[in-house]
């Protein structure tokens, strides 16, 4: 297991725990350049991993060997800036592989852009950047299961934005569907977690604000058509997840300090609110659960 967080001098870290005996046991841990450190993943085939600093704009890159341990490959450092006041440096805040291992895809909610970087090559340099439309804050990537798809949910213009995966590893626009106004009278709405189905039929969103969970069905690759929404009977749903049947969804909301079930029709992709929940101190990630 590998996490992120911080040492006793408060400096960012990453902590690798083994399994054993019913308990992790902590094997290492790695001192992490930068500030903000906010998101970390494992490719699929499980040889990499990489971590980013939404403070700082910083991302490192990491060789998984055998043991488990980690061996750096190297460090990127992103700048720019965009048109809001939250985007006047870069601002990283996801890293996640496509399919197949090889591009590694970093969003930068400072400079509007998706930066992609290949695997297969040595140096830890960008071999493609993606604009998006600026004030858009890129926050989160989910790729879909089956298709050459990935969905960008962008943090300041509420929006999600549909790219094809082209042979190379760049991204070409395909659509983008607009969740729901940035503000509405005073208060300020945040789309932050996004989740594709399974079978790759529906997409799921969450906004803090609004504290809402939209579902989508994906029509012909191209758009995504509003199923409906539901509260998230809570304040600033972070994330969610979907069980193991992919009946439920799990949503944490972080500020309620509750985590809630939301069931969901198989076929329809319909949401529908349950009674269901369980407190716990500021709840803000939510793996795979069983």
């Amino acid at each position: 297991m590998y996490s992120i967080g911080r040492g006793l001098d408060k400096k960012s870290v990453i902590n690798v725990y083994d399994w054993k005996s019913n308990a992790f046991t902590k094997l290492k841990t790695y001192p992490i350049e930068g500030k903000g450190l906010c998101h970390i993943n494992i490719s699929d085939d499980r040889q990499q991993l990489a971590v980013v600093n939404y403070t700082t704009g910083n991302s490192e890159l990491f060789n998984i060997n055998k043991a488990g341990l980690l061996v750096s490959r190297g460090q990127f450092t992103n700048t720019g800036s965009s048109i809001t006041p939250r985007q006047r440096s870069a601002h990283l805040h996801f890293s996640g592989w496509d399919k197949q291992s090889r591009y590694l895809y970093l969003t930068d909610l400072g400079t509007d852009e998706i930066i992609v970087f290949d695997s297969l090559k040595s140096d830890f340099t960008p071999v493609h950047r993606i604009e998006l439309t600026p004030g858009d804050g890129p926050r989160h990537l989910a790729f879909h299961p089956a298709k050459k798809l990935v969905f960008s949910l962008n943090e300041l213009s509420n929006s999600i934005s549909i790219f094809k995966i082209l042979q190379n590893g760049a991204l070409l626009h395909v659509s983008k569907t607009n969740i729901m106004p940035a503000k509405v009278g005073e208060q300020q709405n945040l789309a932050s977690a996004i989740r594709i189905s399974e079978d790759g039929r529906h997409v799921y969103v969450a906004v803090r604000g609004e504290n809402a969970i939209y579902g989508y069905q994906l029509m012909a690759e191209t758009r995504l058509q509003l199923i409906n929404k539901v509260s998230s009977s809570g304040l600033h749903p972070r994330d969610f997840n979907f069980s193991k049947s992919q009946k439920q969804l799990l949503v944490a909301n972080q500020y309620s300090n509750n985590v809630v079930i939301i069931k969901r029709d198989l076929a329809s992709g319909k949401l529908f609110t349950t009674q269901s929940q369980l407190q716990i101190d500021a709840p803000s990630y939510v793996s795979y659960f069983n």
